[in-house]
């Protein structure tokens, strides 16, 4: 899983991303003054002035509408997915749990998937707060997970005969990288297989390195290198 990040990182991150916000800012603001000069030329040679293209921002607002609108229909929130997978489950920690929202088949594309699901965890009144960086699901939590949350559990059923039959890729990763200093990528991808892994991914070597990236268990050494610790 990745990194939680520091306060000292999360404000350097803020900073760094209101100084692009000011420049893209300032970048607007000139073009729209050069947009201005070039509607007075238009003016002067054509005699009228160009309408603004409504008709196309209406059209690009109804595709991002859309677009936001099937995200939503993809599947339940994440908190309901965590409602969910942390039934009997106890005191888990931020980490376990993001492991058990992806293992249920929530997808996320943050980099900081880690800080997302514990912020999910604090805010959510379904779940309590025993420790720093771990929680448990509060007694009648269950009852609020939705109907979308229940079929995700249901077609965790379908293929848990699946999923106990074979380890997880960090476990693997875990046991060909025991006595070794030092991983790479395609060295554990070749390992991982060898030891018998079965995996549908198209880009096997990226599904490793994403693995070795988000799992504790592991440290970055340098592009593509990587040990396990302790």
């Amino acid at each position: 899983m990745p990194k939680i990040m520091t306060i000292a990182e999360l404000r350097s991150e803020l900073a760094a991303r209101e100084k692009k916000l000011a420049k893209l800012q300032a970048q607007r603001e000139e073009l729209a003054k050069q947009l201005v000069d070039v509607d007075r030329e238009i003016v002067a040679l054509n005699g009228k002035a160009i309408a603004p293209a409504r008709k196309a921002r209406k059209k690009a607002a109804r595709k991002t509408a859309a677009k936001k609108g099937k995200r939503t229909k993809r599947g339940p929130s994440l908190a309901d997915v965590l409602a969910d997978v942390l039934v009997g489950k106890g005191e888990v920690r931020v980490a376990d749990a993001a492991k058990l929202a992806v293992g249920a088949g929530y997808k996320s594309k943050s980099a900081q998937f880690g800080n997302i699901v514990s912020q999910t965890l604090s805010a959510d009144k379904r779940f309590k707060k025993i420790a720093r960086g771990v929680y448990t699901l509060r007694r009648g939590g269950k009852a609020a997970v939705t109907k979308s949350a229940k079929k995700v559990a249901k077609k965790i059923a379908r293929v848990g005969k699946k999923t106990e039959t074979q380890k997880s890729l960090g476990d693997v990763l875990a046991e060909v990288a025991k006595g070794r200093k030092l991983l790479g990528v395609a060295d554990a991808a070749r390992l991982v297989l060898k030891k018998g892994y079965k995996s549908q991914a198209k880009n096997f070597q990226l599904a490793v390195n994403k693995t070795l990236m988000r799992d504790e268990r592991f440290g970055r050494v340098s592009r593509g290198i990587y040990t396990l610790k302790g």
